[in-house]
């Protein structure tokens, strides 16, 4: 997953704006993305009980970041903690269903968790969702290899 881009800049008044990925966010939200960079780096160094800590430190801070939830759903999974992971990732494609790496990540999961019917469905819905992704002859490689195709997936997400 790609780490939230961060950026401050002065506005009027002496004010602060945040920004993550180019949105204008609260400071108390952009300390959120911050603690997530740090916890990301951390869960590629394998520091997962760590970088776990960190995740959950950002969703204390901003529940409603996506990012934070999509990563704690990756740390979950390194951990072996699959139903803890399923249900981050759920809630990070319900918080932001336009990111097209977090959904991926749960087609991904379910696919290497031997759940190969949920797997397809949401690299179906992945494909319906993102026609023009540059990931769509690998998803759609994916599915040819999984020998299925079409088939229809609008899981009902709901917020842990």
């Amino acid at each position: 997953m790609p780490a939230p881009a961060l950026k401050t800049v002065s506005g009027k008044f002496g004010r602060h704006i945040y920004t993550i990925d180019g949105k204008s966010v609260s400071k108390k939200k952009y300390g959120a993305a911050s603690v997530i960079n740090d916890g990301l780096a951390l869960l590629h160094a394998n520091k997962n009980e760590l970088a776990l800590e960190k995740f959950k430190q950002g969703i204390s801070l901003a529940p409603d970041l996506p990012q934070a939830h999509h990563a704690l759903g990756l740390a979950y999974a390194k951990l072996g903690r699959l139903d803890e992971a399923c249900t981050e990732l759920k809630c990070a494609v319900a918080l932001n269903p336009v990111t097209e790496s977090a959904w991926l990540t749960l087609a991904c999961f379910y696919q290497a968790n031997d759940k190969p019917e949920l797997a397809v469905a949401a690299y179906n819905d992945f494909l319906k969702k993102f026609p023009n992704s540059p990931s769509k002859r690998k998803v759609e490689a994916i599915l040819s290899a999984l020998g299925k195709g079409d088939v229809a997936f609008e899981p009902g997400f709901e917020k842990p």
